[in-house]
């Protein structure tokens, strides 16, 4: 299992599959394995770079708080690490916040980018969201695993696939995040703010939204599409965590994005 250093963390990563390199990046609390149905499903056409954010998986947890642009800095130094010059790049969630400043930084290496269920600026929704989660976590830790799946997944995902939703809570129960992982990635979601430098980003861009997405409702996601020139935007059905909830759709547009790009 590969091991890069980046600043005063280290990153694990690995590489899938086979074709032009897809990096992707997951979101808050979440590790690479959170990617098992799109590695599934992009492995055959595309070799998928997935890591682990500081904090959480097998990467080292420095003390925080993080930033965005410490975990951009990351996601290149696994790029560098696994000697690719340029990818298409995919980012969920807090992932998604992260592969805008990667996009920033180093335009040159993005191929294409993807950004599903994100935003852009600080507001309000985002912060009282953060304050609620600040107070479950402080709870047991089985208990604040099957409270978090009601902020991921729609009604009809919990009552009428419980085998996969009890699947993806045995994975969070399984490789739990230290207990101060919580404070030092909300700090970089708090002070994530690219809203001034969208409009630079010039790689072909697909941003997706879902319907139901109680913790990043659509209109946030599709603020970005409209400060990104020529940029696409996809409105899903299903909740956050649609790419496990809606994942055969979700795939689906994801990999004609890639293919024409």
């Amino acid at each position: 299992m590969p091991m890069v250093r980046s600043g005063d963390a280290d990153i694990a990563y690995d590489l899938t599959g086979q074709g032009d390199p897809l990096l992707m990046i997951m979101g808050f609390l979440s590790d690479a394995r959170m990617w098992i149905l799109q590695t599934a499903a992009f492995s055959p056409h595309y070799t998928c770079i997935t890591f682990d954010n500081r904090g959480v998986g097998r990467s080292s947890s420095p003390p925080g708080p993080y930033s965005m642009e410490q975990m951009a800095a990351d996601a290149i130094a696994v790029l560098d690490d696994a000697g690719i010059e340029r990818a298409h790049v995919l980012g969920i969630s807090m992932g998604g916040a992260i592969a805008q400043h990667v996009a920033l930084k180093v335009p040159e290496r993005i191929r294409s980018l993807t950004l599903a269920a994100t935003w852009c600026h600080p507001n309000q929704w985002l912060e009282r969201l953060g304050e609620m989660g600040q107070m479950a976590s402080e709870f047991d830790r089985e208990k604040f695993a099957r409270s978090v799946l009601l902020w991921l997944f729609t009604p009809n995902m919990i009552i009428n696939q419980p085998d996969v939703v009890a699947t993806i809570e045995q994975l969070i129960l399984a490789e739990p995040p230290p207990p101060d992982t919580f404070a030092n990635q909300i700090a970089a979601v708090h002070a994530h703010d690219t809203r001034e430098q969208l409009a630079q980003i010039e790689a072909p861009t697909l941003v997706m939204g879902a319907r139901r997405d109680f913790m990043v409702p659509p209109e946030l996601a599709e603020a970005i599409a409209s400060s990104i020139p020529g940029s696409r935007f996809e409105l899903l059905d299903g909740g956050h965590a649609f790419s496990a909830e809606n994942a055969q759709e979700f795939n689906r547009v994801i990999l004609e994005f890639l293919q024409a790009n």
